[in-house]
C-alpha cells in the first residue's frame, strides 16, 4: 500500500510473464493502468519507502522457474516512472 493506494505488480498471465502496473485507488473503487515496469516478472518482492517509491526485486522471468530475475526495479510514485538500479541482487541456487 502506498499513499493509500494498493499496488498490483508483474506476475503471471498463464502464458506469459508480466511487466504491468495497476493501483487499485481504495476510495473511488477504481483500477487504474500505472507505467508498466522495465523488466517482466512474477513471484517478486516488493516493499514501498516513505509512500514514495516502490521497490521490486527479483522474481522470475524467463518461461522457467529457473530463469531468475537479478535486478531492482524503483518506482517513483509521483512521477509514474520505474527505473532499473545498477546494484544487482546477488542469486544462488538452492538444492532440493
Amino acid at each position: 500500500m502506498c499513499k493509500g493506494n494498493i499496488f498490483v505488480l508483474g506476475g503471471f498471465s498463464g502464458k506469459q510473464r508480466l511487466n504491468s502496473v495497476e493501483k487499485y485507488i481504495v476510495k473511488e473503487d477504481k483500477w487504474t493502468q500505472m507505467a508498466v515496469m522495465k523488466d517482466k516478472r512474477h513471484y517478486l518482492s516488493a516493499c514501498t519507502i516513505n509512500d514514495e517509491f516502490i521497490y521490486a526485486f527479483g522474481g522470475f522471468f524467463g518461461s522457467t522457474e529457473q530463469e531468475i530475475n537479478d535486478t531492482i526495479e524503483v518506482y517513483e510514485v509521483e512521477k509514474n516512472t520505474w527505473v532499473v538500479l545498477t546494484v544487482r541482487m546477488k542469486v544462488s541456487g538452492c538444492n532440493r
